[in-house]
């Protein structure tokens, strides 16, 4: 039998290359390949700030994606800017500005409750560069509705009344009567501010942009009872376009279940 020796530098020279494609390998390996980082901008909801996705927002960023949060003029600590001028539109500005400043694109933009107008408002904006689009409890407006036109029932002559009697704002509702766990009411409670009313009354003039985004999803949390809601999500599950679902949660999930959300939300990725 006859052996050929092979020289070292050869083999040297050799080890590079086996290297390289073992590394290869390893990376289009499922098991190996790395967890997609995304772009999260979270929109909270009335008498709110970003505080609500304190939780949230660290639990995402532990996972790698790049998350921002927009406190609204004249809510929680930009309280010191509130002013009856406020409007719908100055919140779908607040959205829109930080897209632009932060330089975003391909992200996920996130509603909750009455961020859901904020969201769908701002959408005919910056919906070329949403990749996804989540409503977490959430108002979703036809063009011409508001807010207050959504809740029915005479919610909009209640909220005028209120509004006339405090000056421009609608004051806090109590956390209880979302359904929202004990152990979080007092720190809600203590953190919600009031909120012009006419965030509340100003209509959307066109709501339809984002019906074009790629990738859209809603989440119902049955413990608030609230009849727009479940109109909402009934109608969204016709519709296959949309991926909706309900849990046995308050309605500021984001405060009672942080975790939960967080994994819902990389979902959407």
């Amino acid at each position: 039998m006859t052996t050929t020796k092979v020289p070292r530098r050869a083999l040297l020279a050799a080890i590079p290359i086996v290297a390289g494609s073992l590394a290869a390998c390893a990376a289009s390996s499922p098991k190996n390949a790395e967890k997609k980082a995304g772009t999260f901008l979270l929109v909270h909801g009335a008498w709110g700030g970003s505080w609500c996705y304190q939780q949230v927002a660290q639990l995402l960023r532990n996972q790698g994606h790049r998350v921002f949060t927009v406190t609204l003029s004249g809510l929680a600590e930009r309280s010191n800017l509130i002013s009856p001028e406020i409007n719908l539109s100055t919140h779908v500005q607040d959205v829109v500005n930080a897209v632009e400043w932060e330089e975003l694109d391909d992200f996920v933009l996130v509603g909750h409750s009455y961020g859901g107008m904020v969201i769908t408002a701002a959408a005919e904006q910056i919906g070329g560069k949403v990749r996804a689009i989540v409503y977490l409890d959430a108002f979703i407006p036809e063009s011409g509705q508001a807010l207050a036109d959504l809740n029915g029932g005479g919610a909009r002559a209640a909220m005028e009344k209120q509004a006339k009697a405090t000056g421009g704002y609608i004051p806090p509702i109590p956390a209880k009567v979302f359904g929202i766990e004990e152990r979080n009411q007092a720190r809600i409670d203590a953190k919600c501010t009031k909120q012009p009313a006419e965030t509340f009354l100003e209509r959307v003039p066109v709501a339809s942009a984002y019906t074009k985004i790629p990738k859209k999803m809603y989440l119902r949390a049955t413990r608030f009872k609230h009849p727009a809601f479940d109109r909402i999500a009934a109608t969204l599950r016709t519709n296959p376009a949309w991926a909706v679902q309900s849990w046995d949660v308050s309605h500021d999930m984001m405060v009672d279940v942080p975790e939960k959300t967080a994994n819902y939300l990389m979902e959407a990725l």
